[in-house]
Parts: C-alpha cells; structure tokens; sequence
C-alpha cells in the first residue's frame, strides 16, 4: 500500500468525490435512453472492434452501459440495484476517502477494458467492476444485511462466498475471454486486500502453531518414574519424589519407592 499512499498524496485534488452519485446518475440517464430507444444502449457498450472503427466513445461510456429494463420485476431489481450500489460505494468512499475509492473503480475499469481486446467482437459491460466494489464492501462489512429477494436478510459474507465460488467455476470452465475479465474483475481487489490478506493468514498460522505447541505441552508429562515409566498423566494422583542417585537426582514414583522399602 506504499505505492498507493504515494499516489493519493501526489494526485489526491484529482479525486472526484462521490463518485458513486455520478455513475449512478449516468445509469440511470442511460437506462431511461434505453427504455426509450434501445439502440442507444448498444452504442454505448464496449466493442473493442468497435472503437478501432472510430467509435471511441465506448471507451468511457461503457461504464455506464445499461439495457432497458424487462417487465415490472426487472425494473424493481434495477431499482435494488442502484440502491446497493449507492450503499456500497458511498461505505467504500467514507472508508477510503475519494482518492482510494476512485483508484479503485478505475484499475478495475482499464483491466476490463484491456480484457475486452481478447474477445474484440463481444459486448463488454462493467458488471465485472462492480461485482468487484460489492466484494470489497463485504471484505469490510461482512456482517452487513440485506435482504435478498426484498425478504431474506443475508449477512454480506455468505453473498461474497457463493461469489467467490461463482467466480472458481467459471474460471474453470469458462472460455479464454471468460477468465481474463474475471482476472481483470478481481485484480483491483488483489492489489487493495492482497497483502493484508496473507498477513492475516500469516498471523493465524502462528497463533495456530503456538496454540498446537501449547497443547502438547498441556499433554507433556511434568513427572515422568526413571524406574518404571510412569507419569502424572498416566497414573494420575500419583505422588513423584526426587531422589539423588549417584551425584545426580531422579525422579521415582512413590511406587517404586515403596518396593525399595
């Protein structure tokens, strides 16, 4: 995070605030376009063939990019949508500040859009980016609750998972452009959690080998008969006794002791 401390004290006054209101506003524009005539959605979606062709626009609208909505219930999801990003981008941006928060959509942005250049004649959207912001808002909220379907309140960590595993099963059985927007899709997550990530497994594979060390400890017998083997946790109540035995001292149970008597 050194690299990116850096960059917000050099380039921070550039940070739009609350970028969160503007991207939303320009989905709904967009949405509201498309209800109207859905020919505009299409041109605002990125094609990579299509920016060669001059349409370079695509390469910034395609954030913005929504498909008319299809019936009532599609609506209302959108509807849910907009709400859960407002909720999740307006967390991340409290918790970063601007800067952050800006840095991250915008990594997120140009790896979808190198990706695209794998499949130049498919249609790109961001759905990829901000399937990455709700899984950075569940790393640092995850006990947050929505509720799904409008009725199921769900903590946010459960979501995240059934995502992450989502995103191991179309690795493993997507196509080659498939993989690269889902590498792209997680590559800003990488690099803002990453190392805290494997600090924190570092630290619990120590905590784990101190607890396992404790127990065998714990286990470890504290008396142990130099005649017969027996040890305080073999032959519990049992009373041991150090006795000196030419110029050193050994430890006999009361036993053994017994039949020296």
């Amino acid at each position: 995070m050194k690299l990116i401390d850096k960059l917000e004290r050099r380039f921070s006054r550039y940070a739009i605030d609350n970028l969160t209101k503007y991207l939303i506003v320009g989905q709904v524009m967009c949405m509201a376009a498309a209800m109207l005539q859905p020919a505009i959605a299409q041109k605002l979606q990125l094609i990579p063939n299509k920016v060669l062709g001059g349409e370079l626009w695509r390469v910034f609208t395609f954030m913005i990019a929504m498909r008319s909505p299809q019936g009532s219930f599609d609506l209302l999801m959108s509807v849910f949508y907009f709400w859960i990003f407002w909720l999740m981008g307006n967390a991340l941006n409290r918790e970063w500040g601007a800067f952050r928060f800006n840095l991250y959509v915008l990594i997120g942005l140009i790896l979808t859009f190198a990706a695209a250049w794998t499949a130049p004649n498919q249609i790109t959207d961001s759905r990829f980016v901000y399937t990455s912001i709700f899984l950075a808002f569940a790393y640092l909220y995850p006990d947050f609750e929505i509720l799904m379907f409008l009725i199921i309140p769900v903590k946010m960590r459960w979501i995240a998972l059934l995502m992450w595993l989502a995103g191991v099963v179309l690795f493993l059985n997507g196509s080659w452009p498939e993989k690269c927007m889902l590498l792209a899709s997680v590559a800003n997550f990488t690099i803002f959690f990453g190392p805290e990530i494997v600090r924190n497994l570092a630290r619990k594979k120590r905590r784990m080998a101190m607890d396992s060390e404790a127990a065998v400890q714990r286990e470890k017998a504290f008396h142990e008969c130099t005649r017969c083997g027996a040890t305080d946790k073999t032959h519990v109540g049992m009373e041991f006794r150090y006795v000196p035995d030419n110029g050193s001292t050994q430890c006999v149970c009361m036993g053994c002791l017994e039949v020296d008597q």
